[in-house]
């Protein structure tokens, strides 16, 4: 799993080549379209990845992954103006950046009186957000972006499409222009942000959920029932995190930034967990976003 955002798809198609196997035995997901137009002075910004360009994206994600095709192609995000994706990626300035100890990160997390920083910004910033909305223009831009991963399929690049960071009123959406519903939908999952309603929505609709995330959840919570379970089953944290996602029918794609990781997130299959320990895990559930808030996007209908 990797994306034009990135910037490791040279390393990755390195790997691919140097791996031995058949291009048809490995699984390459990628994304573009991560950033809206008319946006160049966004935080982390690239004019390689904006929305509207998807057909030269993609052709610049084969490029650099050496390969003819790759076998998902997602849309990075809904994203479809700069006050959405400046309401949107808050979350990595309050949780992802601190936990990372990155520059970046927005500290201290309340104000003296005890209201919660983040919530008060990106409240502000969902103000934002929603007084310059465009609605048509919106639908607009996610529209076209579709269309061009249709094509891409069309014309053999991609053998699945599909979405990332999409809630379900965009879903929904979708079914007025899409002639290719996605075939997976990429979303952060874990159980401080369940999405039972998305995960149940893609059910019906016969989509796959990936979940990503799952790390970050337990480095940022480290929920005491989390450790409670491992120690009772006998496994790591981010095991029973996974073990949670697999249960619930949804793909997980936790890192693996070493042999030891690669190992401890494929054995997750020796142990179950019990209906009351899902229960509880569920009950973690705060609808609270470490990486995207969709809320900015849903605003835009």
């Amino acid at each position: 799993d990797t994306a034009l955002l990135y910037g490791n798809q040279e390393q990755v198609g390195r790997a691919l080549r140097q791996s031995g196997r058949a291009r048809s035995e490995i699984w390459v997901t990628s994304k573009v379209g991560f950033f809206p137009p008319g946006s160049d002075k966004l935080w982390m910004y690239s004019a390689d990845n904006v929305k509207g360009d998807e057909p030269a994206s993609i052709d610049k994600c084969l490029q650099q992954l050496g390969v003819d095709y790759v076998d998902l192609m997602l849309l990075h995000n809904p994203i479809a103006s700069a006050a959405e994706y400046n309401a949107a990626c808050l979350p990595h300035f309050f949780e992802h950046f601190n936990s990372t100890g990155s520059d970046l990160a927005v500290r201290p997390s309340h104000l003296p009186d005890g209201s919660c920083l983040r919530d008060l910004i990106t409240t502000a910033k969902g103000m934002q957000a929603r007084e310059a909305r465009d609605l048509a223009a919106s639908r607009s831009v996610r529209e076209r972006s579709w269309r061009a991963l249709e094509e891409a399929q069309r014309a053999g690049k991609c053998r699945y499409i599909g979405v990332s960071n999409y809630p379900v009123p965009l879903l929904e959406e979708m079914k007025e222009y899409a002639s290719v519903m996605p075939a997976i939908n990429q979303v952060e999952l874990h159980p401080g942000c369940a999405l039972p309603e998305l995960v149940s929505y893609a059910r019906q609709c016969d989509m796959a959920v990936i979940g990503y995330g799952t790390g970050t959840f337990v480095s940022i919570t480290k929920s005491p029932l989390v450790t409670q379970l491992a120690e009772k089953h006998c496994v790591s944290k981010i095991q029973v995190v996974l073990r949670w996602m697999l249960q619930r029918g949804v793909v997980s794609i936790p890192r693996s930034t070493s042999k030891d990781h690669i190992h401890e997130n494929l054995h997750i299959t020796h142990f179950e967990l019990s209906d009351d320990d899902m229960q509880e895990l569920d009950g973690l559930d705060r609808a609270y976003p470490f990486y995207w808030d969709s809320r900015p996007t849903i605003d835009t209908l």
